[in-house]
């Protein structure tokens, strides 16, 4: 199980991921906060679980990719 970082943008009720997998739920929104920074129309943030493999982990401000995945 993984948590996923997810964002919600302007005149929209979707929520939109990528193939981010985080460890825990605090990775996956420092993750998502990062995204909100960058992202111009980005209006709400959030981390769910999901049943996805971990994949990487969030460190030192920079995402880093497990090796078997890249």
């Amino acid at each position: 199980m993984a948590w996923k970082p997810e964002v919600r943008v302007a005149n929209d009720e979707r929520w939109y991921d990528n193939a981010i997998r985080c460890e825990t739920e605090a990775e996956a929104m420092a993750y998502a906060r990062d995204l909100e920074a960058r992202w111009t129309s980005a209006r709400e943030i959030r981390a769910t679980q999901c049943d996805d493999p971990v994949n990487g982990h969030w460190v030192d401000g920079k995402w880093k990719w497990n090796e078997d995945v890249r």
